[in-house]
């Protein structure tokens, strides 16, 4: 989130997550996955980790109607 935010020209409009009650007591406001269908967006930025993760997120994102174009993800890079 905060790559994007800080060094990218891109306009976050929603960050979902299924854990996020839990997640929505930290300094970001997460909403729920079904949210997704109520926006207008170009992109879906999947910020995972775990390529396993990424299948089942990409899996349940297809099933809520996302086209396969808009679901975006690469292995984040760590750095030291």
């Amino acid at each position: 989130y905060t790559t994007y935010y800080n060094e990218c020209d891109v306009n976050i409009v929603c960050w979902v997550d299924k854990n996020y009650e839990k997640l929505s007591e930290s300094a970001y406001y997460i909403e729920p996955p079904t949210r997704i269908r109520e926006l207008d967006f170009d992109y879906v930025i999947l910020a995972i980790e775990d390529i396993k993760i990424v299948q089942f997120v990409k899996e349940d994102l297809l099933k809520e109607g996302i086209s396969e174009e808009k679901i975006k993800w690469s292995k984040p890079i760590k750095i030291n």
